[in-house]
Formats: structure tokens, C-alpha cells, sequence
């Protein structure tokens, strides 16, 4: 962390980052965000009336893990605004449920 100081206020709390990042804690809008150095939104996570919320401000996003990533929910979607979806294995690809619905 450098070493400016945070800056408080009544409902927030803003913590310089290396490399002109800023850390602004929320609490009027249950917000945590990461700044980038031009103010732009890194990161942000939002506790609302529809539950938490994750955004990220980047153009793209890897996720990598050395052991089983596993995505679990109700239900879950997978969407791509344009082009097309991809999965990949090295081994066999496995879809299990009661029906399987293509088209």
C-alpha cells in the first residue's frame, strides 16, 4: 500500500493502492470497488435487494485454478453477447440431465 493516508468519510472509506489504485469501501450503497488509475471500475462487489453482485471492469477475464473449479447454483446461465459459447476438454465432455435440449 503507499503511503498516503485513507481518506473517511460519514459512509465511506477510500484506501490508496499501489500503483494509483484506489479501494472505496461504501457502506450507503453496500459497495466495495477497486479503482483503476484513471478512475476507471476494476472491480466492484455490491450487496443489494437482489443478492451480491460482481462486477468487473475489464475487457476480459481469466480464471484459473490448480485443482476443480466448480460452479454451482439453482440454476445457472452461460450467455455470450456476441459470437459464440466454447467447451473445451481434454478428455470426454458430459452433459447429465433429465433432458437434454439443443435448438
Amino acid at each position: 500500500m503507499s503511503g498516503a493516508n485513507p481518506k473517511r468519510s460519514e459512509e465511506s472509506l477510500s484506501i490508496p493502492l499501489q500503483g494509483k489504485r484506489q479501494l472505496t469501501l461504501d457502506a450507503a450503497h453496500e459497495t466495495v470497488t477497486v479503482l483503476g488509475p484513471e478512475g476507471t471500475v476494476l472491480l466492484r462487489l455490491r450487496v443489494g435487494p437482489d443478492g451480491v453482485q460482481l462486477e468487473l471492469g475489464q475487457p476480459d477475464l481469466s480464471v484459473s485454478v490448480p485443482g476443480k473449479l466448480v460452479l454451482e447454483g439453482e440454476s445457472v446461465s452461460v450467455r455470450a453477447r456476441r459470437g459464440d459459447v466454447h467447451l473445451q476438454a481434454n478428455d470426454d465432455v458430459r452433459l447429465v440431465g433429465e433432458r437434454i435440449r439443443l435448438n
